[in-house]
């Protein structure tokens, strides 16, 4: 007998000194190295002794848990006594013992696993899952099924069954049941053969209740069946609001439906799925299943027709295709069904040439539409659309005659066509009763009516759908051709009537000839005017008489006198009485006009006139009432048929009301009078564009523009340039815009401009490069030119730079918005070789003065230079330069900058490279004058004064600047040098590092500090450091390559040795040590 032992220590057992206790009982064992058993090890009582094993993940921070605690993770049926996985043996009882075990999910191992009926349990948020098609469930009974409710109301279950395999092939009721459950995922699901008599997949509400379920999503279900099923999915009658989606199945020719739904299931939607081979019908809505919605399927072969709905209304099926159409059958029949809509619906028949229809109407069936539909062969089918129900109707591209719609390119008009079978197509429009058929026209509103109040009589009015009872003219030729009345064309007249014409009122030639042919044999022709019957009086045509001719006038048929003559020679006209103009509009184009100068030539009066094209010529009253946008916009059209071209506005002191958009196309010139009282007033908020600028060399200029007049603004922009060369913007004044300017394109100017009241987020005084990318908005130039925000609700900039190449900014302000001046390009935008001169990039404004960020890492700014700028008097920091979206800023260089009285620092550098500020002055910030963050490379401040106050400015907080430059991250290749520190306590703070040069700074160089001896002393960036003390001196901070200082020992020797010391060196008493930094370690002599 071995005798057992107890509290066997193992300590440190190495492998030259095992111990082997052979067999042995332990009931105390401690290992603090390591303890190997070479055989197996047994344990009284495996499941505690597995209490106290421990498990730790390997990641860092994770903690230890009990190995029971670790495998309970995922609950497999496997863990309940009785299941097989070979399917040889009944496995119910462990399945339902799972189930029943309540945990939130039940893993099913792959295996096959016999079950003769499981009831799910009322877990919300259960999951049943398994590992694909390898996890078999196979029905010898009864279904997978939730337990009855009695109540009015089903499980909110909130579960997901996922991953599993069924075999049905056995089954006596449905495979799986999810009645009595809602708002629940059935997922990558596969079924083989339906139960005989029943269906795969059963959806359903309560039916004890009559309570209807939803929020029921199924996706990825696979069946296939050789057995007498009834369908593959089935929707009870209370089965409501659900989806189904990618649902496979082939019947065999076996099982009656693919889709079933029961009377009374409502508004479910099947998409991307492909249902085929079916006894019955593919799918069958058996009765009151409205609101159903089918959408990318493909509904395929059935033995009798395709796809039918009973009874139901309001079904929406798009992007549908019917196959394998059997003889005599339909793919789609409406029974007694209504109100349903078919789009893009494709019918195939393959090898039978004798169905019925692709879409067929029974039993009243009405009011049911089929758009772009498309059969095979039209003689595949006896009828291919048989849509006979009252206000019934189908499109299809290549069966009977339709009407084609056709849209057209840009430019050209869109067409109506009627295509068809039939070499004649006629076109019927069908009004009901004594309607009419209309045609309402854009231009004015107006609308052409065709109707018949009358037997054998059609009316045509003219007339404005607001005063349909006020009628208009119509002009059936007004721009050419001719208008005949019967007969033949005499190729000349512009009215022809074959027979007599009886005129009913006046007959009136304005500009043109009433023309008659001799009609009554005097040797003139005479136009004779009757009333009641009785001559009146007449007016013959001219005859030649010496060099004159002479207008005659008849009365009655008697001559009476010539009234006017016209000289054969000169055409001087002579009247013998007094002489007015009938047309002065035509008179004024006969007139001439001669200029003063040798060799000018006579123009028309009109002609001479036109030479000034002003914006009253066209109908503007710019009264401040009347609209004056589609007069205006004629006179562009004009001016630019004319082009190029200065268009004028009236000169009015009440402006002139615009209320869409106004287009100013290439070459054209909008020109108004300077002042407030003369120029555009937005007649509604919000116009996008108001002015737009769409093509090279179009612009605006002297003028004011009041785009708030209607309202303050919350979207649009007042003037919009496209992506065109050479727009002008000159001499504006624009009070209240959203975004004043957006300027994209090539070579465009902003001149003597002035954006006043931008206000509310969002809003810009000008966005450049909003609508391009790669710096495509190019050489732009803004030039004295001020944006001001509104002080109660700024706007978000003053300028905002997107995308841009080459932008010249001179001369302009930027005052009052959040931020001045920002720069913030987003995805594949650049802002590339800026240039800002004279300008005040941001002024008292409330957060920023000068921003610089990007908004996506594919984003750069290249290239900055700013001269003679101003950054001043910001709520935050005067300058910002971020760079949030982690794309590329290098290279921003400031010479002769002004940065005073920020709130917080003068610029804040936060990433960049490249940054260079020369000649400046940065003073009297709250906070630090520079301050910069994170790792920056080549930073040079040089001839700068950096002080507390500087040019009569001091810190608005009322205290001394602290910092001069504070460096909270680390700088390498800085060159800090020439500067002017008077002011701030602290110079130079922070870690200045690599190839840098610090030298030559009033306040660091000029003299002294003082400083205690220790292991490790920072000596700042002063050049000369008093050192107090004798204790041995081992590592000197701050260091980059090539730093010189001097030390003066004044208490004693001090030994320099160690850390960053290359050679040990004593100084004496008094002595001064020079010292050089090589990259690598201090040399002192």
């Amino acid at each position: 007998m071995i005798k057992p032992i107890r509290n066997l220590f193992v300590v440190a057992v190495l492998a030259a000194s095992a111990v082997d206790a052979q067999t042995t009982s332990i009931s105390n064992l401690e290992v603090t190295g390591e303890a190997r058993f070479d055989g197996p090890v047994t344990y009284a009582d495996p499941v505690a002794a597995a209490d106290s094993l421990q498990y730790k993940a390997p990641n860092a921070g994770s903690g230890a848990r009990s190995l029971p605690s670790k495998l309970g993770d995922l609950v497999s049926i496997l863990d309940f006594p009785g299941c097989d996985k070979s399917g040889a043996s009944d496995s119910t009882s462990c399945i339902q013992a799972a189930l029943n075990s309540g945990a939130q999910s039940v893993y099913v191992p792959a295996g096959r696993y016999k079950h003769s009926g499981l009831v799910l349990p009322q877990t919300v948020g259960f999951t049943l899952f398994g590992d694909g098609p390898g996890s078999v469930l196979i029905q010898t009974g009864g279904s997978i099924h939730y337990p009855s409710i009695a109540g009015a109301f089903t499980f909110d279950s909130h579960s997901t069954i996922r991953d599993l395999a069924f075999d049905g092939t056995a089954g006596t009721d449905n495979t799986l049941d999810t009645s009595y459950s809602q708002t629940l995922d059935l997922l990558n699901l596969s079924f083989n053969n339906v139960p005989v008599g029943f269906s795969s997949l059963k959806l359903d509400g309560n039916p004890q209740s009559s309570t209807y379920m939803h929020d029921v999503r199924v996706k990825n279900i696979r069946i296939y069946s050789t057995t007498a099923g009834k369908a593959g999915i089935e929707l009870g009658s209370w089965a409501s609001d659900s989806t189904i989606d990618g649902f496979i199945m082939n019947g065999g020719f076996a099982v009656q439906y693919g889709l079933l739904a029961d009377v009374g299931a409502q508004t479910t939607m099947l998409s991307n799925s492909h249902p085929y081979n079916a006894t019955e019908h593919v799918v069958y809505l058996s009765g009151n299943n409205n609101d159903f919605g089918f959408t990318g399927n493909t509904i395929d072969n059935a033995q009798k027709d395709v796809f039918y709905i009973r009874n139901s209304a309001r079904t929406r099926i798009t992007a549908t295709w019917i196959e394998s159409i059997n003889s005599h059958f339909s793919g789609l029949l409406l029974d007694n069904s209504w109100s349903n809509t078919i789009h893009g619906l494709a019918c195939q028949t393959y090898g039978v040439s004798n169905a019925q229809s692709c879409v067929s109407e029974i039993n009243g069936s009405d009011n049911n539409g089929v758009f772009n539909a498309e059969v095979d062969s039209q003689s595949n089918y006896a009828v291919p659309f048989a849509m006979t129900g009252s206000g019934s109707f189908y499109q299809a591209v290549n069966s009977g005659n339709t009407l084609a719609l056709m849209s057209a390119a840009q430019g050209a008009a869109p067409t109506l066509t009627a295509v068809g079978a039939d070499a004649t197509i006629p076109v019927t429009l069908v009004p009901k009763g004594n309607g009419s058929v209309n045609f309402d026209l854009t231009t004015a509103g107006a609308t052409l009516g065709a109707y018949s109040d009358t037997a054998s009589e059609i009316i045509l009015e003219s007339y404005r759908t607001s005063t349909p009872s006020t009628k208009y003219n119509l002009n059936l030729a007004k721009y050419g051709g001719r208008v005949l009345i019967g007969g033949v064309d005499d190729g000349a007249s512009k009215l022809q009537v074959a027979g007599t014409g009886s005129f009913m009122g006046s007959v009136a030639s304005n500009g043109g000839s009433l023309i008659a042919n001799d009609p009554i044999g005097t040797g003139k022709a005479q136009i004779v005017l009757e009333n009641a019957g009785q001559a009146a009086w007449g007016v013959s045509n001219a005859s030649a008489a010496a060099n004159t001719f002479s207008v005659d006038r008849y009365v009655n048929g008697a001559f009476q006198d010539s009234p006017i003559s016209i000289s054969n020679t000169t055409g001087n006209v002579a009247f013998t009485g007094a002489g007015t103009f009938g047309d002065p509009i035509t008179t004024a184009n006969n007139l001439k006009f001669l200029s003063i100068g040798q060799d000018a030539v006579d123009r028309s009066l009109r002609d001479k006139l036109a030479d000034v094209i002003n914006g009253a010529d066209f109908g503007m009253q710019c009264d401040g009432s009347q609209d004056d946008t589609a007069a205006l916009n004629h006179a562009m059209s004009y001016a630019a048929a004319v082009g190029p071209a200065v268009l004028n506005l009236p000169v009015t002191r009440s402006g002139c009301k615009i209320s869409a958009t106004v287009d100013i196309p290439g070459g054209v010139i909008l020109r108004g009078g300077r002042g407030q009282s003369s120029g555009l007033v937005a007649g509604v908020v919000n116009l996008n564009p108001m002015i737009n600028l769409s093509g090279a060399g179009s612009g605006i200029e002297d003028m004011y523009i009041n785009a708030s007049a209607a309202g303050q603004n919350t979207a649009g922009v007042t003037i919009q340039m496209q992506n065109v060369v050479g727009a002008k913007v000159s001499g504006l004044y624009i009070q209240g815009p959203f975004v004043g300017i957006a300027a994209n394109g090539n070579q465009s100017s902003i001149d003597d401009t002035i954006i006043n009241g931008v206000a509310g987020t969002g809003a810009v005084g000008i966005k450049v490069g909003d609508k391009t990318t790669f710096s495509a908005t190019t050489d732009l130039r803004v030039t004295r030119t001020t944006v001001v925000g509104d002080q109660s609700a700024p706007g978000d900039a003053g300028m905002l730079i997107l995308d841009s190449g080459g932008i010249l900014v001179s001369n302009s302000d930027m005052l009052m918005t959040r931020i001045g001046t920002m720069i913030d390009p987003g995805s594949n935008q650049h802002v590339m070789w800026s240039t800002f001169h004279g300008t005040y990039l941001g002024d008292t404004n409330t957060q920023t003065g000068f921003a610089i960020d990007t908004a996506d890492a594919s984003a750069t700014v290249y290239g900055t230079q700013c001269e003679t700028c101003w950054a001043s008097g910001a709520g935050s920091d005067n300058i910002l330069v971020n760079n949030h979206g982690g794309g590329i800023v290098d290279g921003l260089h400031f010479t002769g900058l002004r940065s005073y009285a920020s709130k917080n620092n003068g610029a804040t550098i936060n990433a960049g490279t490249n940054i260079t500020i020369d000649s400046s002055h940065l003073c009297g910030n709250s906070g630090s004058n520079i301050f910069t963050t994170n790792a920056l490379s080549g930073l040079a401040i040089r001839n700068t004064r950096i002080g507390s106050s500087c040019d009569g400015v001091t810190p608005p907080s009322g205290s001394p600047t602290v910092n001069g430059i504070a460096v909270t991250g680390s700088v390498q290749q800085a060159i800090i040098t020439g500067n002017d520190f008077t002011g701030p306590s602290v110079p130079l703070t922070g870690a200045v590092t690599g190839n840098s040069i610090v030298s030559n700074n009033i306040g660091l160089d000029t003299g002294p500090s003082v400083l205690a001896t220790a292991s490790q002393i920072n000596v700042g960036y002063q050049t000369v450091t008093h050192l107090t003390g004798t204790t041995g001196v081992s590592t000197i901070q701050p260091v980059w390559n090539g730093r010189q200082a001097m030390f003066i020992t004044k208490d004693g020797a001090v030994t320099f040795s160690g850390g960053n010391i290359c050679q040990p060196f004593t100084s004496a008493a008094g002595a001064m040590v020079r010292a050089y930094f090589d990259g690598q370690c201090w040399y002192l002599n």
